[in-house]
C-alpha cells in the first residue's frame, strides 16, 4: 500500500470560489486541520476527509463535506486525478 510521506498542496477555482485543497500523512491530520482553520478564519466552509488503514489492516475513512456536495464531488475527482499524477518517489 502507498502512503503518503509529504505535504501536498493545490487550489482550484470552481464556480468562481477559490478551493485549497492538502494532503498530508495521516499522522498530521488533526494538527494540519486545526493550522487551517485558523489560517484560514474567514472561509465559509471547511471540507475535509481522511483514510487509514487501522492496526487490523482495515481501511479506515471518515469526511465532511460542510453541506457542499456537488463541489465536493468536483474537488474530489480533480484530486484523485492530481494523486495519480504524483511521483512515486512521493508516495512510499
Amino acid at each position: 500500500m502507498k502512503h503518503i510521506t509529504t505535504l501536498f498542496k493545490q487550489s482550484y477555482e470552481i464556480k468562481k470560489s477559490t478551493f485549497h485543497s492538502f494532503l498530508v500523512p495521516f499522522s498530521r491530520f488533526q494538527q494540519t486541520l486545526y493550522n487551517l482553520k485558523g489560517k484560514y478564519q474567514k472561509t465559509n466552509h471547511i471540507v475535509w476527509a481522511y483514510r487509514y488503514l487501522n492496526d487490523y489492516d482495515q481501511i479506515e475513512e471518515n469526511g465532511n463535506d460542510d453541506s457542499e456536495q456537488e463541489e465536493w464531488q468536483e474537488l474530489t475527482a480533480k484530486l484523485r486525478k492530481e494523486l495519480y499524477k504524483t511521483p512515486f518517489s512521493s508516495l512510499l
